[in-house]
């Protein structure tokens, strides 16, 4: 700004200065009368003024051309610098529209990005549930390992027994067929001596005699058979109706096609459980052991179409015998979470000096009141309404509380999550002045 200032002082003052002079100097020349060029005095003035004018515009552009590199741009460099502005335009337009191609870009990556933690969210929620699941599967298996194992042995029982029944079957049943060829051949020698009436009458009576015999044993057998059938039917039930055979958590809200799929995994771990049982499928009706009509499997499916976590119950529609197929039916409830682990279902008061019977009384009735505040939560429970709590070493579990001194408090526990499905699972702690002085559970 100063420099400017000062330039423009100069330029006035030289323009002064060359004014000054072209005056004096024309009228030194208009007053000497003197001629230049052979022009007329006059003409001479005028061109000396004309010079003067001229030598200060001369010398005012050039002072600011030496001094101003802005004027030298301006007057030789104007067209360029105007050239180069647009450029400068044009490139900003484009870095403009860079830029807010790249802020989309950035905005996109971003949704992209919440998409991507949300999918990630979503994944590790399902990995959980689905380890949640793994160790209750495990847990029912270990449970279902242990029924098989009871049940392996009142199979092998009930087969004894059925093998002795079936034995005196087989000796009836050939006297049976031996009576009944006996009197297809009394019957065709009837027939074939029919031209020898009168002859033979009194071998006719005889005969007729023997029939009446053979008819009268064959009614007794006929009666023993039905008595056997009977006494074989009552003593070889297998499944007997309402039991509860298979229990599972299934989330609801799910497509038909999805719902029928998880319904035949059920029917297929029933099936297993049934056939370990004992029971045979008819193989002219089909190729499974558990029979389930098509409009219960609908109404199945409808009532686990519902949103929520459900308990699906499978049970036995009816008794079931021995090498019979068994007819089975489901109910649907609301899968709810009950009780957390580590909730105290009951507690005793328990005296070290008790005899042994006491003891077991004692923990049976703590078992009782562990498994009536789950039934009143909404627990189900099987066809003997039990809730399934689980066992516990007891005689180690009295031989520890009998080394003790004083009085001790005895705590049932979950051992897990409780849910609607159940089973109730415990576990226990003995407690003497305030401290855990044991442990116990189903696996000691």
């Amino acid at each position: 700004m100063t420099g400017g200032i000062l330039v423009i002082l100069a330029v006035l003052l030289i323009g002064g200065l060359v004014a000054a002079v072209g005056d004096r100097l024309g009228f030194k020349i208009g007053k000497a009368r003197l001629s230049l060029f052979g022009l007329r005095p006059k003409d001479t003035a005028v061109w000396v003024t004309v010079f003067t004018g001229m030598a200060i515009s001369g010398l005012s552009l050039g002072l600011l051309l030496l001094v101003s590199d802005q004027v030298r741009v301006g007057l030789f460099q104007i067209d360029q610098v105007l050239s180069d502005l647009n450029t400068a335009k044009q490139q900003e337009q484009q870095v403009q529209v860079e830029l807010k191609t790249a802020q989309d870009e950035r905005i996109e990556a971003q949704a992209k990005l919440q998409e991507t933690l949300r999918a990630a969210e979503a994944s590790n929620r399902q990995r959980l549930e689905a380890q949640k699941k793994q160790q209750l599967a495990q847990k029912s298996l270990q449970a279902s390992q242990a029924r098989l194992k009871a049940a392996d042995e009142q199979l092998q029982k009930a087969k004894q027994s059925y093998a002795g029944v079936q034995q005196q079957l087989v000796v009836l049943k050939d006297q049976e067929r031996t009576l009944k060829g006996r009197l297809d051949n009394s019957q065709k020698q009837l027939a074939q001596l029919g031209n020898q009436r009168t002859k033979l009458q009194t071998e006719i009576k005889t005969l007729g005699g023997q029939l009446a015999l053979l008819q009268t044993k064959n009614k007794a057998l006929a009666q023993s058979n039905v008595v056997l059938n009977t006494a074989l039917r009552k003593g070889a039930v297998i499944l007997r109706s309402g039991e509860l055979m298979y229990a599972v958590r299934i989330q609801g809200g799910l497509g038909s096609k999805r719902l029928r799929e998880a319904l035949d995994s059920v029917l297929s771990q029933t099936e297993m459980e049934v056939r370990k049982r004992g029971a045979q499928p008819y193989y002219q009706f089909g190729q499974r052991a558990v029979l389930i009509t098509n409009s219960e499997v609908e109404r199945l499916v409808t009532e686990l179409q519902k949103p929520g976590e459900h308990a699906l119950q499978i049970f036995v529609a009816q008794n079931v015998l021995l090498g019979e197929p068994a007819p089975v039916v489901g109910k649907v409830l609301p899968n709810l979470h009950l009780f957390d682990k580590g909730v105290v279902m009951a507690t005793r008061v328990l005296n070290p000096k008790d005899d042994d019977a006491q003891l077991i009384a004692q923990l049976q009735k703590l078992f009782e009141d562990a498994s009536r505040k789950a039934r009143k939560a909404g627990i189900l429970t099987n066809n003997q309404g039990e809730v399934g709590t689980a066992a516990v070493p007891v005689d180690q579990m009295i031989g520890q509380i009998h080394q003790l001194q004083g009085p001790v408090m005895v705590q049932a526990l979950t051992s897990t999550d409780i849910y609607t499905a159940g089973p109730l699972q415990l576990f226990l702690n003995v407690i003497q002045d305030g401290k855990i002085v044991g442990q116990f559970s189903s696996s000691g």
